[in-house]
């Protein structure tokens, strides 16, 4: 949700930052409330929401009773989801009713989502009758589709009025959005007809029908759609809305580009901390949540380490008779661990924004294995040669360059189709896929130059 606000951004410029984060430091230890209150107001919601995100929990606290109220629900939605919920259990039930009334109803159920049972239950008391509506409604939608992502605010107007008529619509309407996009033309039972760009609209004559210049073509979703495949026909067709619809064809609410947008901010953050092995980014998270968030993942490594040294400790006795061994496993496993991450990587985008089609799953794994063979003869030639001048054995170097390119194939292979297969079972593969990727690369990097070597060498 946006408004026009009389604020300066301040996070532009480092400098200026740093001197107001020093200036309402110094004002909350000195208790100058007059001289915070004036600071807080010249602020952009943004930079406020910065500002809670950096202080401690009782300046947060202290600064939240200096935000002016016509852009306080701004600066909530614009905090961590970590340090929302924790601010919101010292907010009223009756003062969180009061911002989910003033934003758009895509907002609110964000927002409604991150409060405890025991806060929705108080706060629904407090709410409108049509804010109630609504949130039934919407929480009935399963998560993940554009039944939750929608909001109920749009223009819809039948094909008879005039672009007049239209413009006198938007500017005396109190219940449209901060910003539109298109206008949808719908006929008596609330069915898309088409729709005209808001843009297209202010370059026609007053008189003139809509009808006349609308697009036919509307580009809609079901309400049961989900989300990830709304992300990718936005950046598929550069959709700037889209109207959803029930299963009768009547539209019920509409998705805009900033709706998408940070939902493909979201799924970008999901899976970059996915690979390294954390659902969530925790950095403003309490201690203990921290810790919990982290722990799993810390115990499935050491596991999937268990099993790599088992693998290793029944080779000891070909690693004491040739110590260059446990000099060279390392770096097998390095290498092909680093190659099925790129896969991984590649793959995991791919599928969460669309871009992948299992139907082609043969052709993209074929693909794989000739983009790991080209790769593993490449680096196992370079690798051969530094092995040989290194300990001077040429048997030694060919089993280390073998097992280089067994290695860096395998990890293309796997990168690629541990994410798919999660993905095909309904799991999130930006979660799911490191903790199962990384050991079976472990393994079998450790095992399979283990037991080359102990074969042909030994």
């Amino acid at each position: 949700m946006e408004k026009s606000v009389t604020t300066t951004p301040i996070l532009s410029d480092a400098t200026i930052a740093r001197q107001t984060l020093a200036k309402i430091h110094r004002f909350l230890k000195t208790e100058n409330y007059t001289k915070l209150q004036k600071t807080i107001e010249s602020l952009h919601y943004a930079d406020i929401a910065d500002v809670l995100e950096v202080v401690s929990l009782e300046y947060r606290l202290e600064i939240l009773k200096f935000i002016p109220r016509d852009i306080e629900a701004e600066v909530f939605l614009d905090l961590e989801p970590a340090i929302r919920s924790e601010l919101l259990n010292y907010v009223s039930p009756d003062a969180i009713a009061r911002i989910i009334n003033s934003l758009e109803s895509g907002d609110t159920l964000s927002f409604i989502e991150d409060l405890t049972f025991e806060q929705q239950t108080d706060v629904v008391r407090f709410l409108s009758k049509k804010e109630q509506a609504f949130l039934n409604e919407a929480l009935s939608y399963d998560e993940g589709t554009a039944g939750r992502l929608m909001q109920r605010e749009l223009v819809a107007v039948p094909r008879f009025w005039t672009v007049s008529q239209v413009k006198r619509y938007i500017k005396t309407a109190d219940f449209l959005p901060d910003q539109i996009f298109n206008v949808y033309v719908i006929d008596a039972n609330h069915r898309p007809l088409g729709y005209v760009s808001l843009s297209e609209l202010l370059k026609h004559d007053e008189d003139e029908k809509i009808s006349h210049f609308m697009q036919k073509d509307v580009f809609s979703f079901s309400i049961e759609t989900l989300q990830k495949e709304v992300a990718f026909y936005f950046r598929h067709y550069g959709l700037a809305s889209a109207p959803v619809l029930d299963s009768n064809g009547r539209i019920k609410g509409d998705i805009t580009l900033n709706n998408v947008v940070n939902l493909i901010d979201e799924e970008a953050e999901r899976a970059f901390l996915g690979l390294a092995g954390a659902a969530n980014s925790d950095i403003h998270m309490s201690l203990l949540k921290a810790s919990t968030n982290r722990f799993k993942w810390v115990m499935i490594t050491a596991f999937s380490s268990i099993l790599s040294s088992y693998i290793i400790s029944k080779f000891d006795k070909s690693i004491e008779q040739i110590v260059a061994l446990a000099v060279l496993m390392s770096i097998v496993v390095a290498i092909g661990g680093s190659v099925s991450l790129q896969v991984a990587s590649v793959t995991i985008r791919a599928l969460s924004n669309g871009e992948f089609r299992l139907v082609r799953i043969w052709y993209s794994l074929w693909k794989e294995v000739q983009v790991g063979f080209i790769n593993g003869v490449l680096i196992s030639s370079i690798l051969v040669i530094m092995v040989l001048l290194w300990y001077g054995d040429l048997s030694l170097a060919l089993v280390f360059g073998v097992t280089i390119l067994i290695n860096v194939i395998y990890g293309s292979v796997m990168g690629l189709s541990i994410p798919v297969v999660l993905f095909r079972f309904n799991y999130d593969p930006a979660i799911s896929a490191p903790p199962f990727l990384i050991p079976a690369c472990d393994m079998m990097g450790y095992g399979s130059f283990l037991y080359l070597a102990t074969l042909y060498l030994i």
